[in-house]
Order: structure tokens, then C-alpha cells, then sequence
């Protein structure tokens, strides 16, 4: 009985999570009116099936070494102590080499703590030059005093074009 009960509980916990993933970034870029969601939106642009075997894909692209990013809010409530893995496929052109390791194509979660900290918690592997897609993945453990969250995409400290597609988050406890 013990295990069943267990078992139920455990599949009610992922479900759950599951739930929090969808009504996190579910379809994040996967059409224009979810793409109008994210902060400076104007800075994308939606292409139906630009990304790899034809799905969507978001493109931004500047001539400015500043760069170009787009930000997307998170619900902090529901994800206070829980792990993100967040995953997209990005493929790059003419991306310049930035001037420190820390900038360049981002696929960044970004929380704010009661205490006032900020962490940056981006993809490992930084990319230059020109690549076709590639699955990048960031996981991240979101602390219980949290008082915001944000995905953040782009490129810092460089130009070029980078691409988005097949974004997701998957949340665990």
C-alpha cells in the first residue's frame, strides 16, 4: 500500500511539474503571438519553419557588437526550489568572437534573490563564427528565496545572427 500511495504521489508530482513546464514557455516560439511575449520582441523575427526539420524558429540579428537579446519572465512562485533544464536548438552565422568568454550567444536563466543577488546561469559550450543547429542545454537549481526568474536569448557583446528553435524547460523538484 505504502509504494502504491508512493507511486500515486510521485505521479502526481510529475505531472505536476510537467503542468509548470507548459504554462512556463510550452509554445515560447513557436508562433508570433508567443513570440510578442517575450521583452523586446520587436528584436525577433518569427520564421514558421525556420528551425530544423521545418519547425519554428525565432532569428535575431544585428550588425551592432553590443548585440541583440530578448527576455521572457518566468513564475518565480512556482519555481522557487525546483531545477530548470532548459534546452533549445541554436545555429549561428557570422557571430563575432566577443571580447570575454562570459558574452557571445546566450541562453541564459537569470534570478534575483531576496538579498538582493543576481545569478547568470548560462549554456556551456560558447559559439563563434558560423554553425548549423545544435541542441545547447542549461540546468539550474532556483533557490527557495527567489523573487524573480528570466529566460533570456540572444547574443551579448557580439554581432551576427543566431537562431532559436524547439525551446523547453522542464521542471523538477
Amino acid at each position: 500500500m505504502k509504494f502504491l500511495t508512493g507511486t500515486m504521489i510521485g505521479a502526481m508530482l510529475f505531472c505536476g511539474a510537467a503542468m509548470i513546464a507548459d504554462d512556463v514557455v510550452e509554445g515560447a516560439l513557436k508562433t508570433p503571438e508567443a513570440v510578442q511575449k517575450w521583452g523586446n520582441a520587436k528584436a525577433m523575427e518569427f520564421l514558421p519553419n525556420g528551425g530544423p526539420e521545418g519547425d519554428p524558429a525565432v532569428k535575431l540579428s544585428t550588425t551592432n557588437t553590443n548585440g541583440v537579446m530578448c527576455d521572457l519572465r518566468l513564475p518565480v512562485d512556482q519555481l522557487k526550489g525546483r531545477t530548470l533544464e532548459v534546452s533549445a536548438d541554436i545555429k549561428i552565422e557570422n557571430v563575432t568572437k566577443p571580447k570575454a568568454a562570459y558574452l557571445g550567444v546566450k541562453m541564459m536563466v537569470v534570478y534575483k534573490t531576496s538579498d538582493g543577488k543576481t545569478q547568470y546561469i548560462e549554456h556551456k559550450g560558447k559559439l563563434d563564427g558560423t554553425h548549423d543547429w545544435r541542441e545547447f542545454k542549461n540546468i539550474v537549481k532556483i533557490p527557495a528565496n527567489a523573487q524573480s526568474v528570466s529566460l533570456t536569448i540572444g547574443l551579448q557583446g557580439s554581432s551576427g545572427t543566431v537562431y532559436f528553435s524547439d525551446l523547453d524547460i522542464e521542471v523538477e523538484d
